[in-house]
């Protein structure tokens, strides 16, 4: 057996989608009237999305998806990147007011940090 020193660029892509697409799936409890405040959006991004993203308002400086402040997107064009899922961005990240929470606070703090 031999060894290799290094990791092929398309299992280390799989390796980062898999583990960002587990990082969304641990609380399933979402729906009701708790969720969907400024303060729930900037957790939830930060948490399922900032590894990817750049955020300055929310800390992130992720390299994989594009740079939100750059970007400067709406609400709408972050709930449809969302549910799309394009490139490389894993499926089900969030969903209903969880997704609306997140697409909110990226829509307000674009550029603003």
């Amino acid at each position: 057996m031999t060894r290799q020193a290094y990791i092929p660029a398309g299992v280390a892509a799989f390796a980062v989608a898999a583990v960002l697409a587990g990082c969304g799936g641990g609380d399933d409890g979402g729906g009701g009237d708790g969720g969907g405040g400024p303060a729930d959006g900037e957790q939830l991004f930060t948490s399922r999305c900032g590894s990817c993203h750049t955020l300055a308002a929310a800390g992130t400086d992720g390299s994989v998806g594009p740079n939100l402040d750059d970007l400067k997107p709406d609400a709408a064009r972050v709930r449809a990147a969302i549910q799309e899922a394009p490139g490389v961005m894993p499926e089900g990240l969030a969903e209903g007011a969880e997704a609306q929470a997140i697409a909110d606070y990226v829509a307000g703090a674009a550029g603003a940090g």
